[in-house]
């Protein structure tokens, strides 16, 4: 999870992080770039403090994956401002299969934390990757697309 300075988005992001029923091999890397530390003490989450200069969040987010536990086969972007439910990470389990990506075909989304709607969509922060696919992503391509250019590489493949 990446965050800068939305302590009280995060905090609300880790909770629901800590609810999945599917916790046994799951862990949490928050990665804060405010120059204001956060600090939690929990088995499941690691939190990394660098105040990096400011970059593009495809780098950010390469940032993670390299700060990302090296054995995990699984890798789920949660931002600090995504609330899931309990079974989120349940359900991405369960659809992964032996595919290097898999999202849900619709998510929750807010306008304004006032109307909500199921959306049809390609939210990034409901994908689940394949760790060693994600590693392999090249971050030159899509230079108009303003998050990690993987998704729309995997979309373009038709995975």
């Amino acid at each position: 999870m990446g965050t800068y300075g939305r302590h009280a988005l995060a905090c609300e992001a880790l909770a629901c992080f800590l609810r999945q029923t599917a916790m046994s091999n799951a862990s949490l890397l928050i990665y804060n770039q405010h120059p204001v530390p956060l600090r939690f003490d929990h088995p499941k989450v690691r939190v990394i403090n660098e105040a990096l200069p400011s970059g593009s969040l495809r780098h950010i987010r390469k940032r993670m994956h390299d700060l990302a536990d090296p054995a995990a086969d699984l890798i789920h972007w949660w931002d600090d401002d995504d609330l899931y439910l309990p079974w989120h990470l349940e359900d991405c389990l369960k659809h992964i299969g032996a595919n290097v990506a898999w999202k849900p075909a619709s998510c929750w989304m807010s306008k304004g934390n006032v109307v909500y709607s199921r959306e049809v969509n390609t939210f990034e922060g409901s994908w689940i990757f394949r760790a060693d696919y994600l590693k392999t992503a090249p971050l030159d391509t899509h230079p108009e697309y303003t998050d990690h250019p993987v998704v729309p590489q995997t979309l373009e493949a038709g995975i």
